[in-house]
């Protein structure tokens, strides 16, 4: 396979000094899966002078010796049984760790001792080149509104041609990155003629991208106070674009809020799911994680509910107490407009089970099990979400997927 070096981010600092600013800006496009590899060079933590010349001096042998693989033998990958099989307690709770460090911030991840040049090594693929652009020169624009006292962003990505463009409403994934360091490259493969309109969340700075989430950000982030303000920025676009309804698009998160606003309004004219499905999240939590990892780590959310600093797989204890029992059953079968529902044949983080019953319960529905790929859609052919994401948007364009 063929790299390009993208970029080179150098810093320097005390051993004493742990908040790196570029580290985190380039753990962060890692995280959110927009980079391919990572060559990272690291020098001592304690400089040329110091202790390491002494140590050397006395016969030490430094740096890794022949056949030792510490980091790799100590993360060294655990065969995963198929969903539905039972596993042991050990198996579960490493799933639970891989869970929480999913979700985690980048800031809140361990730094090692070094002072580390990184350089980014990106394949030449435009869509992850455009990533890293569009976080410097987003491709959408914002429109920043106040209805009944209260404000809203909307961020809205045009993929050009027509005079009369036609709306989606697109509700993203969890976590605080920002709509507008992504919208434009994860709709990059959209046809032309589109407007994909979509909802900021509270506390979300312009083009941030995820390291650290605001205060104001854990405050508000509930599943009501997601579904409500979303509720009110769909009615705007359809007074806005005089519609009585709209293609809708929601992906994990934000496809199980697709799924409610779409039972509840009647607005969505077809509905598209990426990576959600109909069972409850402790239902989906005790399939992935076994019951008693699962009721272990809830344990924490029943002990304080409403805490936004503790945390359980990484979100909020008042978060996951917003939706933990909210069961979609009662109202996805209320829904009757064409719907495509999309889940990786290896999700992680939803049973491919919670599709399936979504696509069960709703009449006029179609699932695609899309193979051997994760949540994000990293299969080993390589990362098919502008696949995923095409197919979606013909679904609701033309109606067939």
């Amino acid at each position: 396979m063929r790299y390009e070096v993208t970029a080179i981010v150098k810093e320097t600092g005390s051993g004493a000094k742990l908040d790196w600013a570029e580290r985190k800006k380039a753990m962060a496009l890692a995280q959110a899966r927009q980079v391919d590899a990572v060559l990272v060079t690291e020098l001592s933590r304690w400089g040329r002078n110091s202790g390491l010349g002494a140590a050397k001096a006395r016969g030490k042998t430094l740096g890794r010796q022949t056949g030792e693989r510490p980091k790799s033998d100590r993360h060294a990958p655990k065969v995963e049984l198929p969903m539905g099989r039972p596993r042991s307690q050990n198996q579960q709770k490493h799933r639970a760790r891989q869970y929480e460090e999913r979700k985690m911030s980048v800031s809140r991840l361990p730094i090692t001792y070094a002072l580390v040049p990184l350089t980014l090594i990106l394949t030449a693929c435009s869509s992850k080149l455009d990533f890293v652009s569009e976080v410097i020169f987003p491709k959408t624009s914002v429109e920043t509104l106040a209805i009944d006292g209260e404000d809203f962003s909307l961020v809205t990505y045009r993929t050009g041609g027509g005079v009369n463009p036609k709306p989606i409403f697109y509700i993203g994934g969890s976590g605080c990155m920002s709509l507008r360091a992504y919208m434009g490259t994860y709709f990059a493969r959209a046809p032309a003629g589109l407007e994909i309109v979509s909802l900021e969340k509270t506390g979300v700075q312009d083009r941030a991208i995820g390291i650290e989430c605001s205060q104001d950000f854990w405050h508000g982030y509930t599943y009501d106070e997601l579904l409500r303000r979303n509720e009110i920025a769909l009615s705007y676009i359809l007074q806005k674009f005089d519609a009585k309804t709209i293609p809708i698009i929601g992906t994990s998160e934000g496809g199980a809020i697709a799924l409610e606003l779409a039972a509840q309004t009647n607005a969505a004219q077809s509905l598209a799911v990426i990576g959600a499905g109909a069972m409850p999240q402790r239902q989906e939590l005790q399939m992935l994680y076994g019951t008693e990892v699962t009721d272990s780590e809830l344990q924490r959310v029943k002990s304080n509910p409403q805490s936004v600093d503790e945390r359980a797989f990484g979100l909020s204890n008042l978060y996951w107490s917003s939706v933990l029992d909210r069961d979609p059953k009662h109202y996805v079968e209320q829904i009757s407009v064409p719907t495509l529902i999309i889940i990786g044949e290896k999700d992680q983080d939803v049973p491919v089970a919670s599709a399936r019953l979504a696509n069960d319960l709703i009449r006029n529905s179609k699932l695609i099990v899309w193979p051997n790929a994760t949540h994000t859609f990293d299969t080993p052919k390589g990362n098919q979400r502008n696949e995923v994401v095409e197919t979606a948007i013909t679904f609701l364009t033309h109606g067939n997927p």
